[in-house]
């Protein structure tokens, strides 16, 4: 991975976890948007929940693309959710817009972060950002705590 590039996914999952911590700029999930972006994200993240890891990545944005190359995020995204089992609920916490990330292009951003429990009964936060492309919203990154 390049190293302008490696930075740039650094800066963006660090700008993800805190705006997650701190709540900063975060909407009532109920907003048209919101509810919108959370539609999207939940569609990205049921293709990781049928182990569909390659058709996630093909899907996600380019700014996700150019930061973690397909190979890399199969395994990621493996070892992430091994033994997990498959979801059984997933509850949107909080919905964040901003337009400035760290160590990314100024862009339009949502963050969504869901309190997600699995078949093993553990109870994770999964994070997803969402980048506009092309006048869409998009997958930029996930994180799963």
């Amino acid at each position: 991975m390049a190293r302008g590039t490696a930075s740039a996914l650094g800066g963006l999952l660090l700008a993800v976890m805190i705006l997650a911590m701190t709540g900063c700029a975060t909407y009532a999930p109920d907003r048209p948007d919101d509810a919108r972006a959370d539609r999207l994200a939940r569609g990205w993240l049921a293709l990781i929940d049928r182990g569909e890891y390659t058709r996630s990545w093909q899907q996600a944005s380019k700014l996700f693309q150019s930061g973690i190359a397909r190979p890399a995020w199969v395994e990621a995204v493996e070892a992430a959710r091994h033994g997990s089992g498959a979801p059984t609920e997933r509850a949107l916490i909080s919905v964040a817009r901003t337009q400035k990330l760290p160590n990314v292009p100024k862009n339009d951003y949502v963050v969504l972060v869901y309190a997600s429990r699995f078949d093993n009964h553990r109870t994770v936060q999964e994070t997803v950002t969402l980048v506009r492309e092309h006048e869409a919203l998009k997958a930029a990154g996930y994180f799963l705590r």
